[in-house]
């Protein structure tokens, strides 16, 4: 899963375990970007467009 903001904000929003969870960062706007799933054809991802801009 890719999501926007850093590590050190996700573990500061869920704690330590945080650091366990596999997450991709991209340090843009806190939000699901993309989730991947493994399929018996390969992987699937989807992806979705910003909904918003930076301010």
């Amino acid at each position: 899963m890719e999501v926007g903001g850093t590590k050190k904000d996700m573990r500061s929003w869920l704690g330590d375990g945080a650091c366990d969870l596999p997450l991709r960062y991209n340090g843009e706007r806190p939000g699901v970007y993309a989730v991947a799933v493994a399929t018996d054809q390969g992987e699937a991802v989807i992806r979705r467009t910003a909904v918003t801009q930076p301010e």
